[in-house]
């Protein structure tokens, strides 16, 4: 038997899927190749990444010009 820690892929989906808060409670979940993770990263000029960013390296402020083609390059389809 294997005990998984883990939500079920339907937590990840929706309205609630498109806030930052909650899909940094199901990241495993959120970014399988899904539309929804897209949506997600996508949202409001690509806050998720900055927010991200910010939390995961918070000593480090990327310059605009970094943040903008990090952006850039999220923007190509396929990313």
């Amino acid at each position: 038997m294997v005990a998984l820690a883990a939500a079920h892929p339907g937590a990840a989906r929706g309205d609630l899927a498109l806030s930052y808060e909650s899909s940094q409670r199901h990241l495993a979940c959120l970014f399988l190749p899904d539309a929804v993770a897209e949506q997600a990263v996508a949202a409001n000029d690509f806050l998720f990444l900055e927010r991200w960013w910010r939390d995961a390296a918070p000593e480090y402020v990327p310059p605009p010009e970094i943040m903008e083609s990090v952006k850039s390059t999220f923007r190509q389809p396929g990313w």
